[in-house]
Formats: structure tokens, sequence, C-alpha cells
């Protein structure tokens, strides 16, 4: 079961615990891929599921996003949907992507809101949490926005052709 879902789903990286929890499903002779791995869970930043890279995926290696975000991680949750839309993947869509800028641009409205929120009701570790994310996601966009500020500023300033 390890080796088949290794070999044959890309993203699945399934080890051999998960391999023998999706085996013990098995019902007339087959599994059901598409069901949450249960050990993608609680893989990213702060041990939340959505901020950073690592979402809770299917034993397919599939995003699996039937777990409900907690309130700190809705506007990772909506920023990952909007990159999923956008076909927009990892890293690199993050720091090169411009038709992601304005996914990046609500993400950072939304933390620096939830900063306030926090920082308001004294909630010292959430707003701590909120700062990080929206600054470090801002941040980590700046590459891309710098292109285009510098694409613009060519446009503009290239002399006339007469």
């Amino acid at each position: 079961m390890l080796n088949y879902v290794n070999d044959n789903y890309k993203d699945a990286k399934l080890s051999e615990s998960a391999a023998n929890t999706l085996y013990s499903t098995l019902e007339d002779g087959k599994v059901d891929l598409n069901q949450l791995n249960p050990e993608t869970l609680n893989k990213n930043l702060f041990g939340y599921n959505y901020p950073d890279g690592k979402n809770p995926r299917k034993y397919n290696g599939e995003s699996d996003y039937s777990v409900a975000p907690t309130e700190i991680e809705v506007p990772v949750f909506i920023h990952d949907k909007d990159y999923d839309k956008l076909h927009a993947v990892g890293a690199g869509a993050l720091f090169n992507n411009t038709a992601t800028i304005a996914a990046d641009d609500r993400f950072v409205d939304s933390m620096g809101k939830l900063e306030d929120k926090y920082r308001k009701e004294g909630n010292n570790k959430l707003m701590i949490q909120a700062k990080i994310l929206g600054r470090g996601l801002n941040s980590a966009s700046q590459p891309k926005r710098q292109t285009i500020k510098s694409i613009l500023k060519q446009a503009i300033t290239f002399p006339s052709i007469r």
C-alpha cells in the first residue's frame, strides 16, 4: 500500500503508519485515497493547519480543506483558496507571481485587523502571531511588487518614438 500510493501519487508521501491506517479502511478490496490523512494535521507554523505550506492532505496528496480553520487561520485559508483558483503553487508564486498580489493584499489586511482585535482583547499571543503572519507574508511578497514597480517606471520613462 505504502509503495503503491507513494509511487503513483506525486504529493502523497505516505508514512508507514499512514499507509497502515489507510489499509485498515479497506472495503471490498478498495481504499478511498480521497479521505483526509490525519497525520497531515497541525504541521504548520504555531501548530496550525493552514499558515505555511503544509496544509492538511488527503491520502492521495491533494490539499484537503475539510478541517475548519480557527479564527486566526481564516485569512490563511482564504488566501490558500485564492492561490488555488490562480493555480499559484509554492514559494515561487508568493515571491514572483504578480497575479497573486490582490490575494496577498487581502491576507495582509485581514491579518492586520486580527492583530488589532487581539491587541484590544489583550491576547498578546494571538496578536503577535497575527503580526508575524501578516507582516511576514507582506515582506515575502515584496520581490514581485518591486518587479511591477520597475516595469511601470520603465514604461513611464521610456522615450517616445517619433
